[in-house]
């Protein structure tokens, strides 16, 4: 009966294409995905799916089948990125004719799709009653600024439910095993007393100094940092014009560390080195908290399910056409960190794409993902699959044009395939569900809601 999942997938196969790629041509920014949010809702209403919007969160929706069972999550997304604009299937940097100059550069044009096939796969197990549960996909939004799930666990619409799945593409089939970095938000607003720079200096109060000097000492931080902590900034407002005491300035902060907790810490830290920073040049600050992000807290329990059917669902299999654009493309990056992600995973020096090989990835990412918000709330598993040949990272002209091409498309259906076959295990093996929820209660794992 299993198998059943896989028929299904191929069978809605073009459909998904077809609608992922209509989001790749029609990329459009976090919380502004009006056309990519609607065509997934149209599509899964067609399905016979029940459809709910969510309060506070214009993009977002929820679809759901069935009526009885383990309640899991599909969690999808559709946002992109601003300047990856790029013709899909060549291995030359060429943004397209459109005046839209944004891009899927992290393949969210595939991560929601393949969500949505694995639910019309166990929509058909539920139909033929070999398997009992509520599947639900989560249409997200805003992924890129880490804030789309954050705002919808606000709602508490994942608050009911036993555990949820997703997906990434990457270049490599694996299980996301490893954590990914917490991330606090902010901007930071100085106000200062404004003079002429030239004329009396001596009675303003430089709120671009305050910016500068907080930059300065959050440099000084990095020493004393953890492992694996991080701290980027960007100057917001630096002012009119250099003959003028800037009475206003600001900077925005992403503070990273490896839990959720560290986090926290770290960024009372850059709050101490803010107020110092006014302190000495008598203005005042403002902080101004944006959002925040959990870790990704991997579910142990789900990380062997996850690889198996990996393994289940596969291989991939790349045309001899898909092998030679990926080849050209992987030759347009960094050679040296191509040969070491080949070596890592095992793949042989001539082959451009990893077809049989899944890993479960342990080591942490430096990026961060707000599927860690939902691994808080239940056990969550993520895996990834070949989108893109091996060494082109995502947020790139690379990965955009496999994004939009039969490679990118090959692997969102692997991921369909794959998901599916992991929400039938589980929903069908009460035990693993009461041992995933428990190892998640042992843990500690709780999202506090951001007021």
């Amino acid at each position: 009966m299993k198998q059943l999942l896989i028929k299904t997938v191929e069978e809605k196969a073009n459909e998904l294409r077809k609608m992922a790629k209509d989001i790749w041509s029609n990329p459009e920014l976090g919380e502004q995905e009006l056309y990519a949010s609607k065509l997934q809702r149209d599509y899964m209403k067609e399905n016979g799916f029940l459809i709910s919007l969510i309060e506070n969160v214009p993009t977002a929706f929820v679809a759901e089948y069935g009526n009885e069972g383990s309640v899991v999550g599909v969690l999808g997304e559709y946002d992109a990125l601003p300047g990856l604009s790029q013709l899909e299937g060549v291995a030359f940097k060429a943004p397209t004719e459109s005046e839209n100059p944004n891009g899927h550069g992290c393949g969210h044009n595939l991560l929601g799709v393949a969500g949505i096939g694995a639910c019309l796969a166990i929509k058909e197990a539920i139909d033929n009653g070999s398997v009992k549960c509520r599947v639900r996909y989560y249409g997200c939004p805003a992924e890129e600024a880490l804030k789309g799930k954050g705002e919808m666990a606000n709602e508490g619409v994942f608050d009911d439910l036993d555990f949820s799945v997703t997906f990434h593409p990457f270049d490599r089939n694996a299980v996301w095993g490893m954590g990914t970095p917490a991330v606090v938000a902010a901007e930071f607003n100085f106000k200062g007393v404004t003079a002429h720079a030239g004329f009396n200096p001596e009675v303003g109060r430089s709120a671009l100094d305050a910016v500068e000097l907080m930059n300065v000492g959050c440099n000084y931080l990095r020493e004393h940092m953890t492992e694996g902590s991080r701290v980027h900034y960007t100057i917001t407002n630096g002012g009119e014009a250099p003959n003028i005491v800037p009475d206003k300035a600001s900077s925005k902060y992403n503070v990273r560390s490896e839990t959720n907790k560290n986090a926290e810490t770290l960024f009372e830290r850059v709050v101490k080195i803010a107020n110092g920073a006014a302190m000495m040049t008598e203005t005042e600050v403002e902080v101004n908290i944006q959002n925040k992000c959990y870790d990704y807290a991997a579910s142990e329990v789900l990380i062997p399910i996850a690889n198996e059917n990996l393994k289940w669902a596969g291989p991939l299999e790349f045309t001899e056409e898909d092998k030679k654009l990926g080849k050209e493309l992987a030759d347009t990056v960094n050679q040296e960190l191509v040969k070491q992600f080949k070596t890592h995973i095992g793949l042989e020096n001539d082959q451009a794409m990893s077809e049989k090989e899944v890993h479960i990835m342990s080591k942490r990412f430096g990026g961060s993902s707000d599927i860690g918000d939902v691994s808080y709330i239940v056990p969550t598993i993520c895996l990834s699959t070949s989108c893109a040949p091996v060494g082109v990272a995502p947020h790139t002209w690379q990965s955009t044009s496999c994004y939009g091409s039969d490679i990118g498309f090959k692997g969102m259906l692997y991921a369909s395939k794959s998901m599916a076959g992991i929400i039938y295990d589980v929903c069908n093996n009460p035990s693993v569900l009461k041992e995933a929820k428990r190892y998640h209660e042992e843990k500690g794992l709780k999202f506090i809601k951001i007021k």
